[in-house]
């Protein structure tokens, strides 16, 4: 499992990276998914790109809460493009209005899901049906990868 992790390394730093713009603080929160992963026991097959993707960006959201409230998208957004690290700095930021933008309902189950949490156990936790949470979760992985592209 940390095995099938570890082979894009690279990628997570770089994706953390994007997330914190620190170094050092792009270690910590890859450092910390691995564990997630490791204590949560999550299958091989969960493991995708999009998955680890959100265990990094519920780590960065954690770490950093204070501090989101404080980016000027606007200025941000302003400025002339003339990298790929800024487009996939557009893009989280891009993803984190998004989900910031999620009703209290969809935030808790994203982040439940993220960490591990079955669809059964949410429902069970929520107090709705699994077909429900799948529904939502799935809705707003389509979102996500929509404006993603």
């Amino acid at each position: 499992m940390l095995d099938k992790l570890s082979r894009k390394h690279n990628k997570w730093i770089s994706t953390a990276f994007n997330l914190c713009k620190n170094k050092q603080d792009a270690e910590d929160l890859v450092q910390d998914m691995y564990v997630k992963v490791h204590n949560r026991k999550i299958p091989s097959e969960k493991l995708t790109d999009g998955y680890v993707y959100f265990i990094l960006l519920n780590s960065f959201k954690d770490k950093f809460k204070k501090n989101i409230s404080f980016i000027d998208i606007d200025s941000l957004i302003d400025q002339p493009s003339t990298s790929q690290s800024f487009e996939l700095e557009d893009k989280d930021i891009k993803v984190l209005q998004y989900i910031d933008s999620l009703s209290e309902f969809d935030k808790r189950i994203l982040k439940l899901h993220s960490e591990g949490d079955t669809y059964e156990s949410i429902a069970e936790r929520e107090g709705t049906y699994k077909v429900d949470v799948f529904r939502r979760i799935q809705s707003i992985r389509l979102k996500i990868l929509k404006n993603e592209t």
